[in-house]
């Protein structure tokens, strides 16, 4: 018998039970093989060190789990408290946009609100000395007056 073959003897009997003339074969290998003896040994060393490691090992007790997985699977849900942090979130935005609307609509109206004591300008046309002269006309709100301001074309390259 071959090591190979003597090797794979020694790791298939960690694992099931030899045939009486596989244990002879093997008994006589391993007696004039000090290599195969060595892996023997080794082998042996290696199943020690796993069964002392697998008996470390807490499993837990099944029937407990399964118990405790039943009785939450049969307990009311819990009812969850709500939270502010949506309302928190979308309500400043909010508000923030509808002022940013409101300060835009008051602030194009077409005529504002007057009482009947203020008097309300109006002013169809203005003449300039330059009929090509930019205009800009408005009521000072502090004062009253009414203000013209006209800027001239700048003057004409051609020459």
């Amino acid at each position: 018998m071959s090591c190979h073959d003597t090797q794979r003897l020694l790791s298939q009997a960690q694992d099931v039970t030899l045939s009486e003339r596989q244990r002879d074969v093997l008994a006589r290998h391993l007696a004039a093989c000090p290599v195969c003896r060595q892996y023997q040994a080794e082998l042996a060393n290696a199943a020690a060190v796993f069964r002392q490691d697998a008996t470390a090992i807490v499993a837990p007790d099944i029937d407990q789990e399964i118990r405790a997985v039943q009785a939450r699977l049969s307990a009311p849900p819990k009812r969850r408290k709500r939270s502010l942090a949506p309302i928190v979130w979308l309500g400043a935005p909010l508000a923030a946009a509808a002022a940013v609307v409101f300060t835009f609509l008051s602030s194009t109206q077409s005529m504002p609100m007057t009482s009947p004591d203020t008097a309300v300008t109006h002013v169809d046309y203005v003449i300039t000395g330059d009929p090509a002269a930019s205009t800009m006309v408005y009521v000072d709100q502090d004062s009253g007056w009414l203000v013209v301001w006209a800027e001239s074309a700048p003057p004409d390259s051609k020459g």
